[in-house]
């Protein structure tokens, strides 16, 4: 019995602290995740946002900081995708570089009622001749 409180009472504390280390947020039709990934070398904030309005434009917004004392350039490639028949399939790509620790995208595009979209996104910080990478894939939104 003993040792079952101490369990419990450990997973609570890890159960506490590990949720204070991922923060989401959700606004009516509009899926932004601010998503604090484990500690990496050159990425420090990653960002991905898809709002689909009443008429159907799809706006997706990608940002990314990197750590201004290491990276000199970053690049993001975010892909609109939509859930036809369970599978995703790429609607549309784009890309931007930015000669800076941070940058951000922000692109529109018309989608059909009747589907789910979401936005995955690949951000590339460079420092010199590295690189490190992280792709963060945004929740569904319904259309």
């Amino acid at each position: 019995m003993w040792k079952k409180s101490i369990l419990m009472v450990l997973v609570g504390v890890l159960s506490v602290t590990g949720a204070s280390s991922i923060y989401a947020k959700d606004v009516v039709n509009t899926n932004e995740s601010n998503i604090v990934v484990p500690y990496m070398d050159y990425i420090n904030d990653a960002t991905v946002g898809l709002k689909i309005t009443s008429d159907g434009e799809a706006q997706v917004r990608s940002s990314i900081v990197g750590y201004s004392s290491s990276v000199d350039k970053v690049k993001i490639e975010a892909t609109l995708q939509q859930c036809k028949n369970g599978r995703w399939v790429d609607l549309k790509t784009w890309s931007k570089s930015y000669s800076s620790h941070k940058g951000n995208l922000g692109e529109t595009y018309q989608v059909s009622k009747g589907y789910s979209y979401r936005v995955v996104t690949k951000f590339t910080a460079y420092s010199g001749s590295k690189t490190e990478t992280q792709t963060v894939t945004g929740s569904e939104v319904k259309y």
